[in-house]
């Protein structure tokens, strides 16, 4: 049988042979390329939320039905906007460029702070777009999945959080320490939209540190709401003792490399309580920035009353001559906001003597502007031009000061990691977290260089030729 059949193909080839044709070959069958939408992550306000739009991108990547990262949202299939409430301006430019994405028929997903605190705002602004709040941020790539597919998804009750993760970008490395925080600020929407405080553990914090700096980070930047208060909601271990950020710190320094740690900000009357214990550990290891964050917001008790911060002008001043005393070169950052609710000319006077007896290095002065649902939202408001004068001239004073601060540091020479590169020139962070600007270095690297001239936001260095 098998004989027969082979002589059939072979007649078969032979007239095909004859009839001056040859035989065709069997086209393979074409497969139509698979196509893998993409997505766009948009990302406003802190370092907190940086954070988390890490965890985000993470979790795109590791889901099961492929979604690749756009570079773009021209080149997205959908974008998705890590948003911030903590003030009027960013709100409404968020709101606004949401907008823009709908109208545009953009696939949209809307995250963050804002959409948990306000998601009606959010709706009312980009009807189309899902919304996912903060609590309920694990569903994120539900959420993508159900926007390319055309529906639209709203989620913002409590349930599982995105995990720990710390993602290296360049020289950085963003590490969430805990969320939330026991404060009760009248004026804040982050607290409506962060809850209390949950730390992580520091086991797995100092884990996931020691891998990023195995990757190249150089920067570890510690985040929170409220870095100062890390810890306090644990209990204490087997020798009577409780995590702090103290204790965390030195854990994260015992890690081998070389690499700088960024504290990030704290409130007052957290940082009290644990005063002792960081001085001693951001003198004991050259690993730490001598570089604190600490916000006053005013200089007068009773609008610090009003605001429920729970410290005094004294107490704020005491803590920060402390800090000075403890800890050479270091630069101290605050916060002020300016026009605050029940805020009298007396009161802001008070401020800004404040203000020029700590002489702060780096000062963000806001503008107050109400927040939803907020308490001050509803107590008696301060004119939008008394504002603003107000603003320019505790503005002006911050300047001034801090030109003064960064002036002393010409002609000094500190060895400065080197972290970007910006407008022909190189940006390096000084020992006490300032910026130098150099002509000529490597991202990544440690130098050492001389302060040849000051700014009020930098510093001019040149390398030491050693």
């Amino acid at each position: 049988m098998f004989k027969m059949a082979k002589k059939a193909v072979e007649g078969k080839r032979a007239k095909n042979a004859v009839a001056g044709r040859k035989a065709k070959p069997i086209a393979a069958k074409k497969t139509k390329p698979v196509f893998t939408p993409k997505v766009f992550f948009l990302t406003y306000g802190c370092t907190f939320n940086a954070a988390d739009t890490d965890a985000m991108v993470k979790a795109v990547k590791s889901a099961k039905k492929k979604i690749g990262i756009a570079k773009s949202e021209d080149g997205a299939d959908a974008v998705v906007m890590n948003t911030c409430s903590v003030k009027d301006s960013t709100q409404e430019k968020i709101l606004f460029k949401a907008k823009k994405l709908d109208d545009q028929g953009k696939k949209l997903v809307i995250t963050g702070c804002l959409a948990q605190v306000s998601p009606e705002l959010v709706e009312k602004a980009a009807p189309g777009a899902s919304i996912v709040g903060v609590w309920p941020n694990a569903r994120i790539v539900e959420a993508i999945e159900s926007s390319l597919a055309g529906k639209r998804m709203v989620s913002t009750k409590k349930t599982t959080d995105l995990p720990l993760n710390v993602t290296v970008d360049g020289v950085f490395a963003r590490v969430q320490i805990s969320r939330g925080c026991l404060g009760r600020c009248t004026y804040c929407s982050t607290k409506l939209a962060r809850g209390r405080l949950q730390s992580f553990q520091k086991d797995e914090i100092v884990l996931a540190v020691k891998s990023a700096v195995a990757r190249g980070a150089r920067e570890i930047q510690l985040t929170s709401q409220d870095a100062a208060c890390y810890g306090f909601d644990f209990e204490e271990n087997q020798d009577g003792k409780k995590e702090n950020l103290a204790t965390l710190v030195e854990a994260v320094c015992a890690i081998p490399g070389r690499f700088r740690v960024r504290i990030g900000m704290g409130n007052p009357e957290h940082f009290e309580k644990i005063k002792e214990e960081l001085a001693r550990a951001v003198c004991s290891a050259d690993k730490t920035y001598r570089f604190l964050h600490i916000p006053v917001q005013s200089g007068s008790d009773s609008v610090l009353a009003a605001m429920n911060r729970r410290y005094t002008a004294k107490d704020y001043a005491g803590l920060v001559n402390f800090f000075c005393q403890k800890i050479p070169d270091l630069a101290v950052e605050t916060d002020i906001i300016a026009g605050f609710p029940t805020e009298t000319k007396k009161d802001f006077e008070a401020t800004l003597e404040l203000v020029e007896r700590t002489r702060p290095q780096i000062t963000n002065v806001s503008k107050y502007s109400a927040r939803p649902k907020t308490l001050a939202a509803k107590m008696r408001q301060v004119d939008r031009k008394t504002i603003n004068a107000r603003s320019a001239k505790v503005s002006a004073l911050c300047k001034k000061i801090a030109l003064e601060e960064n002036e002393k540091m010409v002609g000094r020479t500190y060895d400065v990691l080197v972290t970007e590169k910006a407008r022909g020139f190189f940006s390096a962070r000084t020992p006490n977290y300032k910026t130098a600007l150099v002509p000529k270095a490597t991202v990544g690297a440690f130098l050492k260089v001389r302060i040849t001239g000051a700014g009020q936001s930098h510093l001019k260095a040149r390398k030491v030729i050693l």
